[in-house]
C-alpha cells in the first residue's frame, strides 16, 4: 500500500530527542517506529555485537554437527546427529525471536 496521507504534530525538544533516540535504538526510521507503534508493536533495540558473535557460533556449532553427520555410516547416528541439528537451528531461531522480533501489545493502544 503506498503511503500518501501526510500527517503533521509538534513535539518539544525532549520529546523529539526521544524519539529520535528510540528510533535509533531500534535500527528504524523515526516514521517506522511510529507506524509500529501504531499497529500495536513495540520494538526491542538492537542487540550488541556479542548478540551477533554469538549467533554465529551458534550456526557454527550446527554446521559442524552437520559435517560430521555426512561422513558417518551408521544410521542410528546419523538420525541423532540430524536431530541435534534440528534442535541447535530451532534454538538459534528461537534466541533470534527473542531478541530480534517485535514484541505484539495490541490492548495496550485500545
Amino acid at each position: 500500500m503506498r503511503r500518501n496521507v501526510y500527517k503533521q504534530f509538534v513535539m518539544n525538544e525532549v520529546e523529539a530527542a526521544d524519539l529520535a533516540r528510540k528510533a535509533e535504538g531500534a535500527c528504524m526510521s523515526e516514521g517506522r517506529l511510529i507506524r509500529m507503534l501504531i499497529k500495536g508493536y513495540v520494538p526491542q533495540p538492537a542487540p550488541d555485537r556479542q548478540f551477533h558473535a554469538d549467533m554465529e557460533q551458534i550456526r557454527s556449532f550446527y554446521d559442524c554437527i552437520a559435517q560430521l553427520a555426512t561422513r558417518i555410516s551408521d544410521p542410528v547416528m546419523q538420525q541423532a546427529l540430524a536431530e541435534e541439528i534440528r534442535q541447535w537451528k530451532a534454538f538459534r531461531i528461537d534466541m533470534q525471536e527473542k531478541y530480534l522480533g517485535r514484541e505484539e501489545k495490541p490492548d495496550q493502544w485500545l
